[in-house]
């Protein structure tokens, strides 16, 4: 049997579409594509497994403490800025990402501005953070952790 971690809470992430060279996109990393996996592994030979929780101290090991505070708090912050009153917007999309080219040489800082700060750890605007998506994120790393578990004590 092969093991197929997975944890419900992974579907809460929503972004409501992503920004593909400034197209709105309904975009792939969406909670029907949870279900989708998992039908793609069930059957003969599967094995469903929920993900069991791990300690977040993992989490700080790997990365930053300041982008783990950003992941779990910049969408309450975006909510509670004027920006989902002005345009409508409840997903956090950045609109400036602070490249090594852009700055040109000045030493960075955390922009003041949610709109600014929410490109200080992306890359595009291809996955915007929504309400859970912080959950979601967690229940993934979960999912990956069980995984690592299942195969040091030797199952597939």
């Amino acid at each position: 049997m092969t093991a197929v971690v997975w944890s419900p809470r992974t579907k809460l992430h929503v972004p409501k579409g992503e920004v593909w060279v400034g197209v709105p996109d309904p975009g792939d990393e969406v909670p029907e594509r949870v279900d989708r996996i998992l039908n793609a592994l069930s059957g003969p030979g599967f094995e469903r497994v929920e993900a069991a929780a791990h300690d977040d101290a993992v989490l700080a090991a790997v990365h930053d403490p300041a982008f783990l505070e950003h992941l779990r708090t910049v969408h309450a912050t975006w909510m509670a800025s004027p920006i989902p009153g002005l345009v409508g917007q409840d997903r956090v999309v950045p609109y400036m990402f602070a490249t090594d080219a852009m700055l040109d040489g000045i030493p960075p800082r955390v922009p003041v501005a949610v709109h600014a700060r929410a490109g200080r750890y992306a890359f595009d605007t291809m996955t915007p953070v929504g309400p859970h998506t912080w959950e979601a994120a967690r229940a993934a790393v979960d999912c990956a952790l069980t995984a690592v578990d299942l195969v040091v004590r030797g199952e597939r």
